[in-house]
């Protein structure tokens, strides 16, 4: 899991928020993504305090960076707040093909196979962070479309989605599908499932994706949809390529390498770097699902792996700067 966060409002004001994270300041301790870091220094000219382990982040409430990274929570007492992330990497600007793909595959999850969608009154094409930034998102109803028919397709084509929100088939939770475009205008598309009290307590992924979404139906999504990397987690931010490029983020851990992304770093230097995993799986797409935490949340991965890790983190920076596109 990533750090903790919480938001209070200052009742001096009420123009700001504070965001505390636990563990950031200590010396490898989990960070904030690039677009957090980015966004803070573009949303705030006060510097983080700092208090023993604890960093208190300024930010204007209508911060775009911080209201749009994550999905709402859901006051059901069923649920915890607590959500489980897939989150969809894509070193691009917004495309809504990228978006086809993930509603394509994510259809049978759904019950009836339906979301409630939530456009913007913004073309596909003009979504970038800039613009988001200036806009109050979400305030439009909602429209109830067939994820894989005709008119969902043609409005993706025509409108930016920010985000949907459904119920799994499975068990009738509820599933929210969120966009992010960070500030250097890369995306992550998320699909967050709501998890049940005590369900973030599993002891390992392998257990945790049996019960949601499935193991084998999460696989052929992944492998559908084939994003240049996604991350499986709990409630942790999304890496993007700058955060890995600028700011120390990694790899992910357990979710999945794209084909593009294994193509890029090579198939043999990667599957070395993978020696020990728990689970690794080869797909059609060219893609990896990995998970070194498949069989225990405890520290599982071979002692090698986060130097060989580094190296394949160094030669992907090297081939962006020297002219890499994507």
């Amino acid at each position: 899991m990533g750090a903790s966060e919480a938001t209070s409002t200052p009742a001096a004001t009420g123009q700001q928020f504070i965001r505390w994270v636990i563990g950031e300041s200590l010396p490898g301790g989990p960070g904030r993504s690039a677009a957090r870091r980015a966004a803070a220094r573009r949303f705030s000219p006060i510097e983080p305090e700092v208090c023993g382990n604890i960093r208190l982040t300024f930010i204007p409430i209508e911060s775009y960076s911080y209201r749009m990274s994550r999905p709402n929570r859901r006051s059901d007492p069923e649920y915890s707040g607590l959500m489980q992330d897939i989150l969809l990497y894509f070193p691009t600007r917004y495309r809504p093909q990228d978006m086809e793909k993930v509603l394509r595959a994510v259809a049978p999850w759904l019950e009836g196979g339906k979301l409630q969608c939530r456009f913007e009154r913004i073309r596909p094409d003009r979504a970038n962070f800039e613009r988001l930034a200036d806009m109050k998102l979400g305030q439009h109803l909602p429209v109830t479309l067939r994820v894989d028919g005709p008119r969902a397709l043609q409005e993706v084509r025509r409108r930016y989605l920010h985000s949907a929100n459904g119920r799994l088939a499975k068990d009738g939770r509820p599933l929210t599908i969120l966009t992010f475009i960070d500030p250097e205008n890369t995306t992550t598309i998320g699909v967050h499932f709501h998890l049940r009290p005590g369900e973030e307590s599993f002891a390992s992924w392998s257990v945790a994706l049996a019960k949601v979404p499935g193991e084998a139906s999460l696989v052929e999504v992944l492998d559908e949809v084939d994003p240049f990397w996604a991350t499986i987690t709990v409630e942790s931010p999304a890496v993007t390529l700058t955060g890995i490029l600028e700011y120390g983020e990694h790899l992910p851990d357990c979710g999945y390498w794209g084909s593009r992304l294994i193509s890029v770093l090579g198939q043999n230097e990667v599957l070395d770097a993978l020696n020990g995993c728990p689970k690794v799986s080869q797909l059609p797409s060219g893609g990896m699902f990995v998970c070194w935490g498949w069989e225990t949340f405890e520290k599982t991965q071979a002692p090698r792996y986060a130097a060989k890790k580094a190296n394949l983190e160094k030669g992907l920076a090297d081939k962006v700067k020297k002219g890499l596109r994507f």
